[in-house]
């Protein structure tokens, strides 16, 4: 019965032994749970080349004062859009901190370093060479169409040249735009006139415009430059010196690309026409042949006798007459009847005969 007693007297303390330990276990159970907390260190300067601002550029995180967050993620949250190239944009700490509270809402925010961060974004000056190139590429589309010309981009100069970040760029040019369209026209001018036109405002000065895409999210720019073009077409020279008043043969003329100006659109498209006449003045190899080096031959000359040709409805008469101007066939002449001394105008029709006019 002792015994009994003193087992009895015993329970109480193995009831609280075991409360003891329950709450300690508990206790360790809830210190278990991590608070979420946050720490990153700002830099106090960055450069960048994005058109937004990752975290991860501007800071870095502290893993031993974060908890209950990996330290990528957090640094993968984007901080807003960059500064124009060449610029720079200045976050301060309390920005950052409201960011990083609407990403990670209930989390203890700390934001360490400078109280403020300064981002530039990377530009370069755009580069003369990047639009002459697609210039150069819409140029030759342009005149795809039009085999008997070529065009050549020479060089190109960007007016208030802008800041660009690295990377693509394309670009729209107004003006060729519109001379395709009219080239495509059967309706529109010709296109040596358009062509002429063209090269004539260049050789003047006259400012080019460009519309150019950037990468996504970037702003569009709007260009000025003055472009230097070389434009040819195969036209007829001269394949070897010629003297004045030589007669003009087939094989005295050859194709060639010829620098196409205000001067050259006057020059003959073909050679056809050529053979049989004679040359005005000396020209050399090389040079473009023009309507205006040449004559007709001579069929009639002053004071030479034809036989004259007069038309009265049905009626045709013929007499004899002399040579007051010289001429070549098809030209206009004065000739003198020999019967009346009457002077005539008359088309020379060969060496020897003309028709009253």
């Amino acid at each position: 019965m002792r015994i009994l007693n003193s087992a009895k007297r015993r329970m109480p303390d193995m009831r609280w032994l075991i409360s003891g330990l329950l709450l300690l276990v508990c206790g360790t159970a809830a210190g278990a749970v991590v608070e979420s907390a946050i720490s990153i260190e700002l830099k106090s300067r960055s450069e960048i080349e994005t058109t937004r601002i990752m975290l991860d550029q501007i800071a870095l995180c502290v893993p031993a004062r974060s908890s209950g967050n990996d330290c990528a993620e957090v640094l993968a949250v984007d901080a807003g859009p960059s500064p124009a190239p060449g610029k720079t944009l200045r976050l301060n700490r309390a920005a950052i901190a409201q960011i990083l509270s609407s990403e990670f809402p209930g989390a203890r925010i700390e934001v360490l370093g400078p109280e403020s961060s300064f981002v530039t974004s990377r530009g370069i000056p755009l580069p003369d060479e990047s639009i002459a190139a697609l210039f150069r590429e819409q140029m030759e589309e342009v005149f795809s169409g039009a085999p008997e010309f070529r065009v050549q981009v020479t060089g190109l100069r960007i007016e208030s040249r802008p800041q660009v970040r690295p990377g693509a760029i394309n670009c729209r040019f107004a003006q060729l735009e519109l001379l395709k369209r009219r080239i495509m026209d059967p309706a529109g001018a010709s296109i040596e006139s358009d062509l002429e036109s063209l090269v004539t405002r260049i050789h003047n000065g006259a400012q080019f415009n460009a519309q150019c895409e950037q990468g996504e999210g970037e702003p569009n720019l709007f260009l000025q430059f003055l472009p230097r073009i070389l434009v040819e077409r195969q036209l007829p020279v001269a394949r070897h010196d010629l003297p004045a008043k030589a007669v003009f043969r087939a094989e005295d003329s050859a194709m060639a690309w010829v620098p196409w100006t205000r001067s050259s659109g006057r020059s003959l498209r073909d050679a056809n026409g050529l053979p049989g006449m004679s040359l005005v003045r000396p020209v050399q190899a090389g040079q473009t042949l023009m309507l205006r080096d040449f004559e007709r031959p001579l069929a009639l000359r002053r004071g030479d006798s034809v036989q004259m040709v007069q038309r009265s409805g049905d009626l045709t008469i013929s007499s004899n007459a002399v040579v007051i101007t010289q001429g070549a066939i098809g030209d206009r002449i004065e000739v003198q009847s020999t019967a009346t001394k009457k002077r005539l105008r008359a088309v020379v029709k060969s060496a020897g005969s003309v028709e009253a006019m």
